[in-house]
């Protein structure tokens, strides 16, 4: 099980700000920053913010995906 967030380290905050925020709330969920998938099958949450959809792999035991959204709408 794992989760693997992509773009919301683009838009809100950096990489490691979403490591240290997952550890401190949900130390047993592995977290994974896009592009460092891993094993597709171990992807089971998907938190993102304006991803390329034609990028991302299947991910075969997805259960949730959780989209933030900009205000104002899509930057860019």
């Amino acid at each position: 099980m794992a989760l693997l967030i992509v773009n919301l380290d683009k838009f809100i905050g950096n990489a490691q700000a979403w490591r240290d925020t997952f550890k401190e709330q949900s130390p047993d969920l592995p977290m994974r920053i896009w592009p460092d998938v891993g094993e597709v099958k171990d992807i089971e949450y998907l938190a993102f913010m304006h991803p390329d959809f034609d990028l991302l792999p299947a991910f075969p035991n997805l259960k949730a995906m959780f989209s933030r959204a900009q205000p104002g709408g899509r930057r860019g």
